[in-house]
């Protein structure tokens, strides 16, 4: 499957910007991350956000090598799937 897709790993909305979900709200998030990985199989995912970073869960991750972008030392590795199909992430 080719293009991009935004998934909005918050299943809640929030009162306003830079608000902080409640640690349940990431919880239940990750579940949900899970399913739609699982069926959609993307190549990468994106994630935006050091407060993200934080709380995803760590279920079935494995850490890669950093890569730097523009000068600064952005983390990856690699969500495992099921069938065995690594799902690259970019944090």
């Amino acid at each position: 499957m080719c293009g991009l897709w935004i998934f909005n790993y918050l299943q809640a909305a929030m009162g306003g910007p830079r608000e902080a979900g409640a640690v349940e709200q990431y919880h239940q998030a990750g579940k949900t991350f899970f399913e739609v990985i699982e069926k959609y199989q993307p190549e990468y995912v994106i994630v935006w956000g050091k407060r993200l970073w934080n709380n995803l869960p760590n279920v079935g991750w494995q850490y890669g090598d950093d890569i730097v972008v523009d000068g600064y030392p952005v983390a990856t590795g690699a969500y495992l799937l099921s069938n065995g199909k690594q799902v690259k992430e970019r944090r």
